[in-house]
C-alpha cells in the first residue's frame, strides 16, 4: 500500500505512543477513510500557551515591560479564542486569560535567573525554526517535522546556535518529561546545536493561605548526551510503529489500537463517539 504523506512529528509520534487510536483517527484520510478523520483538540490552554510565547521575543528584543507583555499577550490570545473581549470567555477561557499575568511574571523571572544566563545565550535569532530529517525504519523511510520555539547566537561564537523550547503547564510538577526529551533530541541531531527547555506555571507568588511562597515558578533543564541518545532510540521505534501500522492497513491496525484512557484532555465527545462506533465502548 501507498500512502500520499508519511512525515509526522515529534509531538504526532507522542500521540501514537499515548493513544494510537486517536492517531490512527487524526490520520485516517491516509488510510483511505476520511470519514473517520480527526483531529484533536485541546482547548483554550493552547491558544493561552501560543500566547504566552510572544512575550520572549517582546522582552528580548522589544524590552517589553511585564505589564506591557501580559496585554500584548492577553490580546493576542482573544484573538485566538475569537472573542472581543475578556467578558465573552467562558469559565474555561476567563481562567487561561487571567493566569497569562501569573505565566508572563514567571517567565520573566526565568529569563533574568542566573540559571537562565548561564546557558550563555546571546541575540535572539528567530522563532520557530524549522528541523525536517528523514527516520530510516525496516518498512522505509518516515519523514519528521518539527519547530523549535527560539533560536539564539551564543555569546561570543557568530556561527554558534542554541535553541530553546517555552513549555507553559498548570502543573506544579516542572519536571522535563520524556516526550519533551524525545522532542528535543530531534531537534539537537538535525540542528547538532545545544537544546534547552524552560518550563514556567501560573504561580502567584503567595501560598493558599496568602502568605509568600518559596515554591519556584519555573524550570530550567538542558538536553544531555545521555538523553539525547535515549530520545533517538525512541524515536526510531516510533517511526517503525507509525510505518507498521502504514503498512497493516486500516482494518488490521485499528484491532490493535484499542483506545486506553477516554477521561484524558486528548479526547472530547467526536473521539468518544468514534470509539463507541468502532470498539462499542461508553
Amino acid at each position: 500500500m501507498s500512502f500520499q504523506f508519511k512525515r509526522g512529528s515529534p509531538s504526532d509520534d507522542a500521540l501514537l505512543t499515548v493513544e494510537p487510536f486517536l492517531w490512527l483517527l487524526k490520520n485516517a484520510e491516509i488510510f483511505g477513510h476520511p470519514d473517520w478523520k480527526y483531529q484533536p483538540k485541546f482547548g483554550p490552554s493552547a491558544s493561552r500557551g501560543n500566547s504566552v510565547e510572544l512575550a520572549v521575543p517582546l522582552k528580548l528584543l522589544h524590552g517589553a515591560t511585564r505589564d506591557e507583555a501580559t496585554y500584548k499577550c492577553r490580546q493576542d490570545f482573544l484573538q485566538r479564542i475569537e472573542k472581543e473581549s475578556a467578558e465573552n470567555c467562558d469559565e474555561k477561557e476567563l481562567r487561561e486569560y487571567d493566569n497569562i499575568e501569573y505565566f508572563i511574571n514567571q517567565l520573566y523571572i526565568a529569563i533574568d535567573s542566573d540559571e537562565f544566563k548561564k546557558l550563555g545565550l546571546g541575540k535572539l535569532i528567530s522563532t520557530q525554526t524549522a528541523h525536517r530529517a528523514d527516520i530510516p525504519t525496516p518498512f522505509g523511510p518516515r519523514g519528521c517535522l518539527g519547530y523549535t520555539d527560539f533560536k539564539h547566537q551564543k555569546k561570543g561564537k557568530a556561527k554558534k546556535y542554541a535553541y530553546w523550547d517555552l513549555k507553559t503547564t498548570n502543573s506544579n510538577r516542572l519536571e522535563f518529561s520524556e516526550n519533551h526529551q524525545t522532542q528535543l533530541g530531534f531537534y539537537a541531531d538535525v540542528s547538532e546545536c545545544e537544546q534547552h527547555i524552560v518550563y514556567v506555571r501560573p504561580h502567584t507568588g503567595l501560598t493558599p493561605g496568602g502568605k509568600k511562597s518559596t515554591a519556584k515558578g519555573w524550570a530550567i533543564y538542558t538536553l544531555t548526551d545521555e538523553q539525547r541518545i535515549r530520545a533517538k532510540s525512541k524515536r526510531h521505534a516510533r517511526a517503525a510503529l507509525a510505518m507498521r501500522l502504514y503498512s497493516m492497513g486500516w482494518d488490521a491496525a485499528m484491532a490493535v489500537s484499542m483506545p486506553k484512557d477516554m477521561s484524558s484532555f486528548y479526547w472530547d465527545d467526536q473521539a468518544r463517539k468514534f470509539a463507541k462506533d468502532i470498539w462499542g465502548l461508553v
